[in-house]
């Protein structure tokens, strides 16, 4: 049993992985942008965040949603999946799972809604790359108090989504990065 606030300095046990994407340049009308769907090992989804860039002197930025996916979306030829993931321990086994972004809009499959997060604008002076300031974005965070997003079998997976909202701006694109463990 612990205290509530209590703060423990070791290593946690799980094997925990991060993966960011390359900047993508989302679909018009966009529906799911991202995923990340249970493969053998129980996942558990620590963070996620987005990241925006965009080569005007402004942004406007959308309403993203957060879903628990009970269907993979069906994508033909239009996913990536990450090419940078990392393991926190070099002694991890290979990652499991396998989160994936999207240029092109997928055929969504069904679930519910965890949470929508409204983005705020930025103006003149976040022009170019956005790193570390308003263009990114914390969509879901694990903590002592909340749980994580737990996916454990096949049909459980996780998707951000613009609900058919074309992103605004000056050739924007998007990045998306997830923490996670599995076991």
């Amino acid at each position: 049993m612990g205290y509530p606030g209590a703060v423990s300095l070791l290593d946690g046990y799980k094997a925990t992985y991060i993966a960011t994407s390359d900047y993508q340049t989302l679909a018009a009308s966009c529906t799911d942008f991202f995923q990340m769907f249970w493969n053998s090992k129980t996942v558990r989804i620590l963070e996620i965040y987005v990241s925006m860039k965009d080569t005007g002197a402004s942004q406007t930025f959308n309403t993203i949603s957060l879903y628990k996916r009970t269907a993979g979306n069906s994508v033909a030829g239009t996913s990536s999946t990450f090419g940078n993931i990392t393991k926190m321990d070099s002694g991890n086994a290979a990652n499991d799972a396998s989160p994936k972004i999207f240029s092109a809009n997928p055929t969504v499959g069904a679930g519910t809604m965890i949470t929508t997060v409204t983005l705020p604008s930025y103006t003149t002076g976040f022009t170019g790359t956005v790193s570390n300031s308003p263009g990114d974005f914390c969509i879901f965070k694990a903590n002592n108090m909340a749980q994580a997003l737990v996916l454990k079998a096949s049909n459980e997976g996780v998707a951000l989504s613009l609900g058919g909202s074309t992103q605004a701006g000056s050739s924007p694109k998007t990045r998306v990065t997830v923490v996670w463990t599995e076991e």
